[in-house]
């Protein structure tokens, strides 16, 4: 189970910050989407890793 926590962690975080790093650096989709997008990813990397910090405490 913490396998997935770490995998959702990790694609999570990484697509978060490439879709930041293209708003940012590059100016792409001035008209939010892709913003949006990377915050989800984020959040779904936070939410992993708070799965996988509970998994790693309960056992």
């Amino acid at each position: 189970m913490s396998g997935l926590f770490s995998a959702f962690a990790f694609l999570g975080f990484g697509a978060g910050l490439v879709a930041m790093l293209l708003v940012i650096v590059m100016r792409q989709n001035p008209n939010g989407q892709l913003a949006q997008a990377g915050l989800v990813a984020m959040l779904l990397g936070f939410v992993g890793l708070i799965g996988l910090i509970a998994t790693s405490l309960a056992s």
